[in-house]
């Protein structure tokens, strides 16, 4: 039993006497006690709305980000969402059920307080003419504000959230041999930004490389080969028409037996230049270089700004992002312990078989005779 519960039981027992004032002021702190338990109830409602409104709002950016193909996680966006909507029902379900409760022992409190007056029988228990109880006016305003702010946030925010993502990622590792002979292979995925859709892309490489390209799932996919000079187009078939906005993700493998090359010197250079058409381009590459090529034998120079560039021993690491046709370029110089031997060897030799000018002259002289 509650202060109020006490107040209403000692005002009744007292040998039916009534009074009119001590009656009205506990009937106000009767209706101010229920109406600040409406407000409460009321502001839990909205700020639940919110909350789900926003994480609905998530579940279906996601959802129209997804990938067709990709059924699994199409079913778990769409399931968020069903969840969050649903939780809006119940969180709407739950307003009434207290609503009516805290209505009805409002009501049974003031007519419990209603007894026979000099005024008449029950005129403390009229309640007409009283605003609607829970929030007020414009709080209930403020809170349609905020989930028209939270509308604003998912339909406006997330969206420039996503723009900051690349159309494409490309991630290559290369391993490079001691006869300049390699392999690289390049997970990659892009997004259709054009408003039609698409089912093939275009891939330009040096003609002579062994390229193979392979679906998410490792199958080969269908590739036409066209001949350009001393370059190859090649022309990739998508499975199905990838529409616009949706991304197509897949494997390409290029085997060479010249990826680096030799220079006179003995100097082995490894040279990449990418580039491609599309808004924003993410770029990682790996490299591993030949066994036994030190840290001190390797030189990197690379062509404009990348967010790290950096060479641990055999191993290379860049990463930047480039615009539409903007060059993804670098060369990786380094030279191999063999062939800083064989130099070696070379100049010892040549200093072994240096004739001074006296031998020669003596030389002669035994021909000579």
């Amino acid at each position: 039993m509650n202060e109020i519960d006490k107040q209403l039981k000692e005002a009744l027992a007292e040998n039916g006497a009534f009074d009119p004032e001590k009656a009205a002021a506990l009937k106000k702190t009767i209706i101010a006690d229920f109406d600040a338990k409406m407000r409460k109830v009321e502001r839990y409602v909205w700020l639940y709305l919110i909350i789900f409104l926003i994480f609905m709002g998530f579940a279906v950016m996601a959802f129209a980000r997804t990938p067709s193909n990709d059924t699994r996680s199409l079913i778990i966006y769409a399931i968020l969402f069903l969840v969050g909507y649903e939780s809006t029902i119940l969180i709407k379900l739950w307003y009434w059920i207290a609503n009516t409760k805290v209505t009805m022992l409002k009501e049974i409190k003031l007519l419990l307080l209603a007894q026979p007056s000099p005024g008449g029988a029950g005129e403390l228990a009229v309640t007409e003419g009283r605003r609607r109880p829970g929030l007020s006016r414009w709080e209930r305003l403020a809170w349609l504000a905020a989930i028209v702010v939270g509308g604003g946030i998912v339909g406006g925010v997330l969206p420039a959230i996503g723009a900051y993502e690349a159309d494409s990622s490309y991630k290559t590792y290369v391993t490079l041999d001691a006869d300049g002979s390699g392999m690289s292979t390049a997970k990659m995925r892009f997004r259709n930004v054009s408003q039609m859709p698409m089912t093939s892309f275009e891939f330009h490489a040096p003609a002579g490389s062994e390229i193979q390209w392979l679906d998410q799932q490792g199958e080969p996919l269908v590739v036409r080969v066209t001949p350009e000079g001393d370059r190859s187009c090649y022309t990739v078939e998508i499975p199905w028409p990838l529409l616009p906005g949706e991304w197509f993700s897949y494997t390409r493998i290029t085997k060479s037996s010249a990826m680096a090359q030799m220079q006179k010197d003995g100097l082995w250079v490894y040279r990449a230049d990418e580039s491609y058409g599309l808004p924003s381009n993410d770029f990682a590459q790996w490299i591993l270089l030949p066994e036994g090529v030190q840290d001190k034998d390797v030189s990197l120079q690379v062509q404009g700004e990348f967010e790290h560039a950096c060479k641990n021993g055999r191993r290379i690491f860049l990463t930047t992002n480039r615009g539409s046709n903007e060059p993804f370029k670098f060369t990786v110089e380094y030279r191999l312990p063999s062939d800083e031997k064989n130099e070696d060897e070379v100049d010892s030799a040549e200093k072994e078989v240096k004739i001074t000018p006296a031998e020669s002259s003596n030389a002669d002289s035994e021909v000579a005779d």
